[in-house]
C-alpha cells in the first residue's frame, strides 16, 4: 500500500471538514443532527471525488430537541419503529416515498 502524499490528506481532510459542516447545517434546517457520519472517497486522475451515498443505515441522524435515535441505531439496539424512524427523516426532507 502506497504512503499517500501530504498533498492529498491535506486536500482529503479539507474536503471531510468542508462536507461534515455542509451536512451538519443541511440536517438543521430539518431540526434534525447528522450525530456522526462516514464519507468514502476515491482519487482518479489526481483528482479528489466524494463517492458515497447518505442514508440512515451510514449515520447516525437524531432529532436536534428530543435527541431520539432515527437512525440504524433502532435497529442495532432494539429500539423499534425502524421503517418509521426512516420514514420520519424523509418526511423531514421532503423525500415522497410513494
Amino acid at each position: 500500500m502506497a504512503v499517500a502524499h501530504t498533498t492529498t490528506c491535506q486536500k482529503t481532510t479539507d474536503l471531510c471538514t468542508w462536507k461534515g459542516a455542509e451536512i451538519q447545517g443541511f440536517f438543521i434546517i430539518w431540526s434534525l443532527k447528522a450525530q456522526n457520519f462516514k464519507l468514502e472517497f476515491g482519487k482518479n486522475s489526481g483528482k479528489i471525488y466524494l463517492g458515497d451515498e447518505f442514508t440512515p443505515d451510514g449515520c447516525r441522524v437524531w432529532d436536534k430537541e428530543t435527541k431520539k435515535k432515527l437512525d440504524k441505531d433502532r435497529f442495532r439496539l432494539g429500539l423499534g419503529d425502524v421503517v418509521e424512524s426512516y420514514q420520519e427523516i424523509a418526511h423531514r426532507l421532503g423525500v415522497n416515498l410513494t
